[in-house]
């Protein structure tokens, strides 16, 4: 859990917490894909512009404090691939690029 940003969600889906790359944690999942529309947009824009925030589980746990609509969405069976280095996406590509 320490290199992902893990998810706090009730029985409906309602994020109602990001905790980023805790040491330990009691949670299961982590957000990996966001999809939002103009209402978050506007709102991501106000907070690295105007506000300076930079980091993006604290925006995301601002947009819960302002009552942005945040649903989760599970996948117990899939995987997941971390393309946040160069090294990760070039591991991606070797395994994936001779079949």
């Amino acid at each position: 859990p320490e290199k992902f940003g893990m998810v706090n969600f009730n029985k409906q889906m309602k994020v109602s917490e990001i905790i980023d790359k805790p040491k330990k944690t009691r949670l299961k999942y982590m957000w990996g894909v966001i999809v939002w529309n103009y209402k978050f947009t506007e709102f991501l824009k106000t907070s690295v512009e105007e506000e300076g925030i930079r980091d993006f589980a604290e925006i995301l746990n601002a947009a819960i404090k302002n009552n942005l609509k945040i649903t989760g969405l599970k996948f117990d069976r899939g995987i997941y691939t971390d393309l946040g280095t160069f090294d990760e996406l070039k591991k991606l590509y070797e395994k994936y690029s001779s079949k």
